[in-house]
């Protein structure tokens, strides 16, 4: 009720005080930076493992298993997440927020190290990297046609669209998801390869 009284007897200061509070509010919000990605460091680091030929339940048992188990004991892990396809496998490691991104990846380098002789042979040297939000892709291309199917819309995709993209000015990359990627399929016949062998075995 105060409060009332007083903006009653104060009528003109307190329209000097409003009037004033706008011209601020108008004057501050013109300087206020606006960025569609901001510098937003998020505490998450990626480890990537490429086993070619591997089905996805044997890069989860042999590789994916021991070095996430190895990489949940560094320090700062909330928690971590991962996953298997066929010949490649990931495992996100998130951090607590306020974490020191790059002392976490040092060390998860590290873990990984550690265990790279208990991993089979036949994989490549796990990568490690960190989560960056300037990566995220900003423009989706949707390819579409009536008389292609998945094959031939990957390769208009992948060999003509992606590179006339890739050549416009401030652009960094562009990558094809989805369809299917052209493969030779070579069906042998094992009379043939008998009738082979013994030639071979003749000289």
């Amino acid at each position: 009720m105060w409060l009332t009284l007083l903006a009653l007897r104060n009528r003109v200061g307190i329209l000097m005080l409003a009037l004033a509070m706008v011209l601020l509010g108008a004057t501050s919000l013109g300087r206020l930076p606006v960025d569609l990605f901001p510098q937003i460091q998020v505490p998450v680091i990626f480890v990537g493992v490429i086993y070619k030929g591997a089905p996805p339940i044997d890069i989860e048992q042999s590789v994916i298993y021991p070095l996430e188990k190895s990489v949940s004991s560094a320090s700062n892990v909330e928690h971590v997440e991962s996953w298997a396809k066929q010949g490649i496998g990931g495992i996100q490691v998130y951090l607590n927020w306020g974490a020191d991104i790059n002392v976490g990846q040092m060390e998860v380098m590290q873990r990984v190290t550690q265990i790279l002789n208990q991993l089979p042979s036949g994989i490549s040297q796990p990568f490690v990297f960190k989560f960056d939000v300037s990566n995220i892709p900003v423009a989706f291309v949707t390819v579409s046609g009536e008389n292609m199917d998945e094959r031939a819309l990957y390769d208009l995709a992948y060999y003509t669209i992606a590179p006339q993209i890739e050549q416009l000015p401030s652009v960094a990359a562009a990558t094809v998801e989805g369809g299917r990627i052209r493969q030779i399929n070579i069906n042998l016949n094992p009379q043939r390869l008998g009738w082979f062998s013994k030639i071979e075995s003749t000289f």
